[in-house]
């Protein structure tokens, strides 16, 4: 029976929705060449009159208005009046540079063997860390099989 409604739906279509299809087709087609040929017989003209071959859309027309506007507006500033302010140079104050600032007498003295750069509030020249064991790597032991046999649970 889904034979006979499938021969049917094709018969159909071959019949009617092919041919209108096609007339579509051509009516779009013979459409088209006729606004090629206006286009192309308008841009000519356009074109030996002198005129841009490209029209301006209704917003291109309002956007150059505005920049002209805009134009109009800068050209003619009002003129703002300038307060012109001269900075005074400050003097440094005098240095001493041969004595030492306080801090660095107050400082401790380091006493030992070992040639120490810098000591900062007799902190711990050696830090304590745990020592981490090296593990030696194994290559993996592989067993050899004959067969493949999955687990059970799997596919």
């Amino acid at each position: 029976m889904g034979n006979f409604f499938k021969s049917i739906g094709k018969g159909i279509f071959n019949i009617l929705i092919i041919p209108v299809f096609i007339v579509g087709l051509a009516i779009s087609a013979v459409i088209g060449i006729f606004v090629f040929l206006f286009e192309l017989i308008k841009k000519i003209g356009m074109f030996f009159a002198g005129k841009t071959l490209s029209s301006d859309l209704p917003e291109d027309i309002e956007a150059k208005r505005m920049i002209e506007e805009a134009k109009t507006k800068v050209e003619d500033p009002i003129p703002q009046p300038v307060e012109v302010v001269q900075a005074e140079l400050a003097t440094p104050p005098s240095v001493d540079y041969n004595e030492l600032p306080p801090s660095y007498s107050e400082m401790k003295s380091i006493s030992s063997n070992e040639d120490v750069d810098f000591l900062i509030d007799d902190t711990p020249l050696e830090i304590d860390a745990p020592v981490i064991p090296q593990v030696e790597e194994k290559e993996p032991e592989i067993e050899e099989t004959d067969t493949y046999e999955p687990r059970k649970g799997e596919f």
